[in-house]
């Protein structure tokens, strides 16, 4: 009886245990520094979006975004100030169709954004030009009655802790003074 009772426990532990995990593992990232992401990517840009126009991959099994940026200042990379860059993200909307990606970054026409960029295969498009990093990538530029600020998008969404074990994206829900983020961002780049 006690080892039935033993076993019963251990079962339903485990199954509490993997109904906590199965979630969150699927929608929460580690969670990345401004240091991580100036590393890791190969271009950082500040801009507002001037185009968006979702598609089928080239398989037609998949729906992406093409996005593309006027670029108000280059952060990080080989391009020149005010420009236009043009990337793909997964996810959108063709027809009745959408494709969702949960943590995925979020962009409006017209909005302003800081985004770290580089080359990647997403489904049906090998090696294009996207933010690699989801919703971490992207910092959304707002204007608050004191300063116009970049908050990450990560903010809206748990991440696990990173190796020195925060969990709150850079800057917070309330983000980073803009002023500030691209000193930041600019002496990383500057570092590496």
């Amino acid at each position: 009886m006690v080892i039935r009772r033993r076993k019963l426990h251990l079962a339903l532990a485990l199954v509490a245990l993997a109904a906590a995990i199965a979630p969150a593992g699927a929608t929460t990232l580690v969670r990345m520094g401004l240091d991580d992401l100036v590393s890791m990517n190969e271009s950082v840009v500040v801009g507002r979006v001037v185009d968006i126009h979702s598609r089928w991959n080239e398989g037609g099994t998949f729906i992406l975004t093409d996005v593309k940026v006027a670029v108000d200042d280059v952060l990080k990379g080989g391009r020149g100030r005010n420009g236009d860059v043009t990337f793909t993200v997964m996810g959108g909307t063709v027809g009745d169709k959408t494709v969702l990606i949960v943590g995925g970054v979020e962009l409006e026409y017209g909005s302003s954004y800081a985004l770290f960029l580089s080359r990647e295969d997403l489904p049906g498009a090998p090696g294009v030009v996207t933010v690699r990093d989801h919703g971490q990538g992207a910092f959304t530029i707002v204007e608050t009655p004191t300063a116009m600020r970049a908050v990450s998008q990560a903010s809206q969404h748990p991440l696990l802790a990173d190796w020195k074990g925060i969990s709150e994206a850079p800057g917070g829900a309330e983000g980073i003074e803009l002023n500030q983020f691209i000193r930041q961002v600019r002496d990383l780049a500057r570092a590496r």
